[in-house]
Order: C-alpha cells, then sequence, then structure tokens
C-alpha cells in the first residue's frame, strides 16, 4: 500500500535514537515563502524551536558570504508554530535579487537557511 499526500511538505521525516525519550526531528522547517518576493510578502518567517518571546539574532549573507541584514527579531507564535518574522522591507532595502544564506542564532542554538530573493 502507498501513502500519498497534496502537499509533501506536511511529511516530515524523524530520527529516533535509544539514548532519548522521544523522537528528534532530522529536518528543520523551510523558511516561507522561498523563494521570498518582498513585493509580494509582508515578512518572511524563519521556523525556530525558540520559545515565544525569546530574542533571536538573524544574519543574512550574500552568496560571497558578505553580509547583508543583521538585526534582533523576536520570536513569535504563528500558526501554532514559532518563527521569526523578518519584515519584508528590510530585506528589500538591504538585498537584491539572488540566493541568501541567512542564520538566525537564539540561546546558543543555530539555525541555517538558503532563501532566494526576487525582486
Amino acid at each position: 500500500a502507498a501513502i500519498s499526500t497534496a502537499d509533501v511538505n506536511m511529511w516530515r521525516p524523524f530520527y529516533v535514537i535509544a539514548s532519548t525519550n522521544g523522537p528528534i526531528e532530522r529536518l528543520q522547517l523551510q523558511p516561507s515563502p522561498n523563494p521570498f518576493r518582498p513585493a509580494e510578502s509582508a515578512q518572511l518567517l524563519l521556523p525556530v524551536d525558540s520559545q515565544a518571546g525569546s530574542r533571536a539574532n538573524v544574519y543574512v549573507l550574500s552568496s560571497s558570504l558578505t553580509l547583508a541584514l543583521s538585526g534582533t527579531y523576536v520570536v513569535q507564535n504563528q500558526f501554532g508554530n514559532q518563527f521569526i518574522a523578518v519584515p519584508s522591507s528590510e530585506i528589500a532595502s538591504h538585498c537584491s535579487s539572488g540566493v541568501y544564506v541567512v542564520i538566525a542564532k537564539i540561546a546558543g542554538n543555530e539555525y541555517q537557511w538558503k532563501v532566494a530573493v526576487i525582486r
């Protein structure tokens, strides 16, 4: 029997490690929307596993690893998950079209994503 779904992004694989009492997520969620179009979206949502209200340092690096944007944002609870919301206006004023590495650091944890910006 096969399993099918309309949206494959709803499924996420997990590792089960014997030394823990539960599953440990193998893959982190992806940023949304990606590709990111500043003219069409109010914010870029970066999913994290931190508590709402935590402060996150976000760094956006170009493909040549040049710092394009950095800022501190508050983790928000949206749609039942925790996200860092980076305003579209900040990305639009610092990033041209291209592929960027986005790094978020929260209380000793680091998250990394690749985001395409289309202007």
